[in-house]
């Protein structure tokens, strides 16, 4: 039982920083979306 006990809270906690990952990485990615934009309107004009 306090085995099962331990692996939940394992689970849980590697769900967690996986996800304050994936909110990073999205972050991330919408900042590079914004000065990819940028540069494309620069090379446009």
């Amino acid at each position: 039982m306090i085995k099962f006990i331990l692996i939940q809270e394992s689970l849980i906690t590697i769900i967690i920083t996986e996800y304050k990952l994936y909110v990073k990485n999205i972050s991330f990615f919408n900042s590079y979306k914004k000065i990819l934009r940028q540069i494309l309107k620069i090379k446009i004009q």
